[in-house]
């Protein structure tokens, strides 16, 4: 077991559960340190207790195939996560160029959008009919612009 405060933030313990590596608490055992980090008593000599303490709890695999598979799960959630943002900025942005009434702007934009839209299909971070619903309303939406403008 090891507890830290390495990379998070203030007021949040991090605890790993590795079933082979258990530590001991200073002569209280093992279990008395799992007791006392999730139902923390006061005078405890190893953990620090301030008001709004926050438990994040990671378990750690045991195989050296599930710790690869942990391994690859942390980059491929950052990778949907950066896919994802990338998506709805280019939405965004779009959807803003409509609301200005930039006809130009909002056509080269839909353009780029209409791509990164394609591309996380490819992806899989959102599904082919969804796009060609995004595409098909955006599309109507600039139409509608244009022809209002002009």
């Amino acid at each position: 077991m090891e507890t830290g405060n390495g990379d998070q933030g203030p007021g949040e313990l991090t605890v790993v559960r590795d079933s082979r590596k258990l530590k001991d608490c200073e002569g209280c055992g093992s279990s008395c340190i799992l007791n006392r980090i999730i139902f923390p008593e006061p005078g405890h000599a190893n953990l620090p207790l301030t008001t709004g303490l926050k438990i994040k709890e990671e378990q750690m695999a045991n195989h050296v195939s599930s710790l690869k598979r942990a391994r690859q799960t942390v980059t491929r959630s950052e990778v949907n996560r950066s896919n994802r943002s990338r998506v709805r900025t280019s939405l965004r942005a779009l959807r803003e160029a409509l609301t200005k009434g930039d006809v130009p702007a909002a056509q080269a934009q839909y353009r780029e959008t209409v791509s990164t839209l394609d591309k996380s299909v490819q992806k899989g971070i959102l599904h082919n009919n969804t796009v060609s619903r995004y595409k098909s309303r955006l599309n109507a939406r600039l139409k509608a612009l244009a022809t209002a403008r002009a």
